[in-house]
């Protein structure tokens, strides 16, 4: 199950985005950057929450948000895929 927010929705930093629920657990999107308004929300996983994990990238994503804030200091929020990598466990579905 996924719990998206309404587009036009303003979050602020560690604010809840959205939820993910499955049989083990729920897990909250926290919003990373000090203010961000909901572009578009990805109605896919709604109907098919699996693609949240089988395609993250590409028809698995969540939210689109719109932010002005400072990129230097928001950057300390974000991984790029190599650093994720290297912090997690990571099966790729190719």
């Amino acid at each position: 199950y996924v719990d998206l927010p309404t587009v036009g929705s303003v979050f602020h930093k560690d604010e809840v985005l959205c939820t993910l629920e499955s049989v083990k657990s729920v897990e909250e999107v926290l919003c990373p950057v000090a203010a961000a308004e909901v572009l578009e929300t990805n109605v896919k996983v709604e109907d098919t929450p699996d693609l949240v994990n089988l395609d993250p990238e590409h028809d698995g994503w969540l939210v689109r948000i719109h932010y002005e804030g400072d990129v230097e200091a928001d950057g300390k929020n974000f991984f790029s895929e190599e650093e994720y990598r290297k912090g997690h466990s990571v099966e790729v579905f190719e």
